[in-house]
């Protein structure tokens, strides 16, 4: 411990500190499960909603795709088989199409009609399914204390202005950077809306010396007030 804190002083000047920003988008291990017409498209399903970053520990078949056919007469069209057919099958299965095989007739009078004859193709849906861990993404840099203090204040003025706009807490948003989802964490700058992370590295990894001098350029436009009060007394 002491010979790493002895290598960590020489990199690091007596003045400067680390500032290290760490966020996890998935803490632990997630399942995710999505269904489909066959085998292949539940699992393409399931694959789609897999982050790109992601330690995939499994991916199997929960249930796979079966298909049977059935008859039903029916005093009318497809339509009405297809429904008809819903009434004859296992709660588990669905009804995906059908087609006419003997058409109806009227008979004589009405003596000897008939019902059209249709066979349904019904079954049950395939069911895929994925575990996954998300690594720790980390971000870092080195500078002065106070550094600490105005990346800090810009993440909060990023946080403060999502928390105006309830749309960008919806389950479905994603981070315009990288794609991932948001979480119902985040944070807007004048040109994106981002996650944790990607703020993170956009102040983390910003060349400081540069964007002191012209914070609006580089963070803004808008930037509070006394957040550029806050970088004018930051050498």
């Amino acid at each position: 411990m002491k010979e790493a804190q002895d290598n960590l002083k020489r990199i690091v000047p007596e003045d400067m500190v680390l500032i290290v920003s760490y966020y996890r988008s998935d803490f632990g291990l997630k399942a995710i499960k999505e269904s489909g017409e066959s085998d292949e498209i539940a699992i393409r399903k399931v694959e789609t909603r897999i982050p790109r970053n992601a330690k995939i520990t499994s991916k199997r078949l929960v249930m796979k795709a079966t298909n049977r056919t059935i008859q039903v007469q029916v005093n009318g069209g497809l339509k009405e088989a297809m429904e008809e057919a819903r009434f004859v099958i296992n709660p588990t299965e669905v009804v995906r199409g059908g087609k006419q095989i003997a058409a109806a007739t009227n008979g004589v009078f009405g003596v000897g009609a008939k019902k059209a004859i249709y066979t349904v193709t019904v079954g049950v849906n395939a069911v895929a399914e994925a575990v996954f861990e998300t690594p720790c993404d980390l971000t870092g840099m080195i500078g002065k204390p106070d550094m600490k203090q105005l990346i800090d204040a810009m993440k909060d003025w990023y946080k403060t202005s999502a928390s105006k706009n309830s749309y960008l807490f919806l389950p479905d948003k994603l981070c315009t950077s990288c794609g991932k989802p948001l979480r119902a964490n985040p944070f807007l700058t004048p040109k994106h809306v981002l996650c944790e992370n990607c703020v993170n590295q956009l102040l983390g990894t910003a060349n400081w010396d540069s964007a002191l001098k012209h914070l609006n350029l580089d963070f803004g436009p808008g930037v509070p007030a006394e957040i550029m009060a806050m970088a004018e007394t930051i050498k």
